[in-house]
């Protein structure tokens, strides 16, 4: 066996066609998930059974298996050990000696399971195989076909305000993180500066292709704005106060750049047309600013401060709960609920705390801080629309909603893996 056939850590990487299976089976989970699916479902259904069995049909057993147990884990293998020992099968040892039921246990551990799904698939190979900027338009696309379910399960056109997260069927369909990403990506896509000039070419040459492709970039602009607005009105119509602070942030980052690198006449195009279109909507940007002050006024900013106290309460009991947690399956009182046992809080290391205690929250933040020093993580050379907005998507999802206990943010985190390990793309509309 040659250096070239040996994956991480010198295991065997995975053939080709193990590696297009992979693509293909996380491609229709995708397309299942966004056009059956819900994020956070009650039970289990046969939208959710069918992403499973793609999910599943993904993984790299041999892989999965070994680091399921705690071996072969990238970066710092003993980390690893540790981390699955402390963060998935102790919890579960936990809940089931506490009693929790096992409807509550699986609603912890499978969202777990689903974040840690880089992990089980070789990342490695997918990313040698599927561009990074591939990966971006699939999870804006299929953001985009959530949000128009959204819409059509409320019965509502796009522009509706004041509508309930939960929907109907209590789908929180709004709430997807793949919703987020949409809302995020497709407006900087479109407020994205142009390409740079090709290295050797002389100035003729940049001018004429500059020219030539002119026409089809504000195709591509108009076409990304379009885009956004799906995902912004599901935002808005739900009074998202967090995703819609960050989408005025991601789009003005993502402006700055193209003025600071000198936009071409497609962009003027563009916030010609936009500004156009503000002036037209003005009088509903002024209802989304009064409902966003009533949601102030009658909730706050957050509760986080309030969920501190409830983690602090519930670990300072005994020193076995401070160490090992409540397990999975526990299920907490929460300010912002009041009347009603979640299993879930508002951030992922309140979270982590509650269901794993300060060992698991020390294994994951050992290993996070391992990977950041191995260089096993790292944030993409290339600033793009995908990238910005990826990062926006982890920080709603990880410390001001519970995006992270959806079946949707999978995707989001594997596209992040993606993205730092993918092979260079060419995307023309990068920020």
């Amino acid at each position: 066996m040659t250096v070239g056939e040996l994956g991480e850590r010198g295991q065997p990487a995975v053939r080709p066609v193990t590696a297009l299976r992979a693509q293909l089976c996380l491609a229709l989970a995708l397309a299942v998930q966004a056009g059956f699916g819900t994020p956070t479902p009650d039970a289990i259904g046969a939208a959710d059974v069918a992403v499973g069995l793609c999910l599943l049909g993904a993984l790299w057993w041999p892989m999965a298996l070994r680091r399921a147990v705690g071996l072969d884990w990238p970066g710092r293998a003993a980390l690893g050990s540790v981390f699955v020992l402390a963060v998935l099968w102790g919890p579960l040892v936990t809940g089931a000696a506490h009693g929790w039921p096992a409807a509550d246990i699986l609603r912890d551990i499978i969202p777990m399971g689903l974040i840690l799904l880089p992990v089980w698939v070789d990342g490695r190979r997918l990313a040698d195989c599927v561009s990074a900027e591939t990966v971006h338009l699939a999870l804006g696309v299929a953001g985009c076909v959530l949000a128009g379910r959204f819409f059509v399960e409320h019965g509502a056109l796009p522009g509706t305000l004041g509508l309930s997260a939960a929907g109907p069927r209590a789908h929180y369909l709004a709430n997807s993180p793949l919703v987020w990403f949409a809302a995020l990506y497709w407006p900087a896509r479109a407020l994205a500066a142009g390409p740079g000039p090709g290295p050797g070419a002389g100035p003729g040459a940049r001018a004429g292709a500059r020219r030539r492709r002119g026409p089809v970039r504000l195709g591509e602009r108009l076409g990304a704005a379009l885009l956004a607005c799906l995902p912004a009105a599901a935002a808005a119509a739900t009074t998202q106060r967090g995703l819609l602070v960050l989408m005025v942030l991601v789009a003005a980052i993502a402006a700055v750049r193209a003025l600071v690198r000198r936009p071409d006449w497609t962009w003027i195009v563009l916030m010609a047309a936009l500004g156009l279109a503000g002036v037209i909507a003005w009088p509903w940007l002024g209802g989304l600013v009064r409902l966003v002050e009533v949601k102030t006024h009658l909730v706050g900013w957050n509760h986080h401060l309030g969920e501190v106290a409830v983690v602090t309460d519930l670990l300072g009991r005994s020193l076995t709960d401070a160490a090992l947690g409540l397990g999975w399956g526990a299920l907490v009182d929460l300010p912002a609920i009041p009347d009603l046992r979640v299993s879930f809080l508002h951030s992922a290391p309140l979270y982590l705390a509650a269901k794993t205690g300060l060992v698991g929250l020390t294994a994951t933040a050992a290993l996070l801080l391992a990977g950041l020093g191995s260089g096993g993580l790292w944030w993409p050379r290339d600033l793009t629309a995908g990238t910005v907005a990826l990062a926006a998507t982890l920080v709603l999802a990880l410390l001001v909603l519970p995006g992270f206990k959806a079946i949707d943010f999978a995707f989001v985190v594997l596209a992040c893996a993606l993205s730092g390990r993918g092979r260079p793309t060419d995307n023309r509309l990068s920020p």
